[in-house]
């Protein structure tokens, strides 16, 4: 999966936000409009294409330890694919946050290390396609692709797979994110053949990189975005709803839409450096422990989350990471344990 990787997080994130630095004015300014209008220096998206490139080699670091292969899966079992389903279900109609994130990281530990069936696939479908028609979803049918292409992608080269990779970006800008923003895709009277069309729809995620880098957040905000349950406990507002209360008119807001997070807002020296720790010692973690179950769970959330990586703030992923290793851990106690159990089983039967 390496080409892959490559791919989706070194090569195409930083051709995506290198862009509006070609649609500079005169006094190298950039006009982004998505329901308020704003000025932005091109300079700064060519910072933030250096940026993100050095973000992407750095996952591809982070991930190294994988050999970013999916090792030793196994075929499910019908017990399992009923439990995947379930927890699949209740991810997507749960509105609890707090349960619907196990769940949500119990599906990658189970899919790392097996390979999801037929049964699965028609549940994963019908529950992807109803998110996508009632709650203008996109992700679930995303989630379900990507788990029963893993064998193609795998075996095809650098040039289909950046023609895929490119086909991929153009579906989530001209169909999932305005969806997303709660407008109809190709409801532009403009020729949507244009590429001023594409650009325009992707103005709300570089107003969104825009309004997470300048609001520059404290220490303490970009710390309670990585940590499991902080927000919460110390009672912080969204970052999402900050970036809402600047960009969005309030009747907008009111509707729902939002521009969502962006990695930008760690493209400061603190962000730098609370990311880079982080990074660091999630990776002394997994070298310590050693799992596979780990790192094919961890591997298969990166590849899940790759086309998401231009418009989707790393802190949510190192969050997600802390959920996935936390409950692996859970796991391997238990499977470890009971292991132990029958062997004793085994030995005092054995002596009576």
């Amino acid at each position: 999966m390496k080409k892959y990787f490559i791919l989706l997080y070194i090569i195409l994130p930083p051709i995506f936000y290198i862009i509006p630095y070609f649609f500079a004015n005169e006094n190298n300014e950039v006009t982004l409009h998505f329901f308020k209008t704003f000025i932005v220096s091109k300079y700064l998206f060519l910072q933030f294409s250096i940026t993100y490139l050095a973000l992407g080699f750095f996952l591809i670091w982070f991930l190294n330890g994988t050999n970013f292969n999916l090792e030793k899966r196994k075929p499910t079992s019908l017990l399992l694919e009923v439990i995947l389903s379930i927890c699949f279900f209740i991810y997507f109609f749960v509105s609890i946050s707090y349960l619907a994130i196990i769940f949500y990281a119990i599906t990658y530990i189970i899919i790392g290390s097996y390979k999801p069936g037929k049964l699965v696939f028609i549940a994963l479908f019908f529950i992807s396609f109803y998110q996508l028609l009632f709650n203008n979803s996109r992700f679930p049918i995303i989630y379900t692709g990507l788990i029963y292409s893993l064998g193609y992608i795998q075996l095809i080269n650098y040039k289909r797979l950046f023609i895929y990779g490119l086909a991929s970006l153009f579906f989530l800008i001209y169909i999932l994110q305005p969806l997303r923003s709660g407008i109809l895709p190709f409801s532009s009277q403009s020729e949507i053949s244009s590429f001023i069309y594409f650009y325009q729809h992707i103005n709300p995620i570089y107003i969104g990189a825009y309004l997470s880098y300048d609001l520059n957040f404290g220490f303490t905000v970009l710390v309670s975005e990585i940590i499991p349950f902080a927000k919460s406990v110390l009672n912080y507002e969204s970052v999402i709803d900050r970036l809402a209360e600047v960009g969005l008119p309030k009747d907008i807001i009111d509707l729902g839409i939002r521009h969502g997070s962006n990695s930008s807002m760690y493209f400061h020296v603190t962000g730098i450096i609370i990311i880079s720790l982080s990074f660091f010692l999630i990776k002394k973690l997994l070298i310590f422990f050693r799992y596979n179950l780990i790192n094919n769970a961890l591997l298969f959330y990166f590849i899940v989350q790759a086309p998401f990586f231009i418009r989707r703030a790393i802190a949510s992923y190192l969050l997600d990471v802390i959920v996935i290793i936390f409950i692996s851990l859970i796991f391997v106690f238990i499977k470890q344990n009971n292991k132990k159990y029958l062997k004793n089983m085994v030995q005092v039967n054995v002596k009576s």
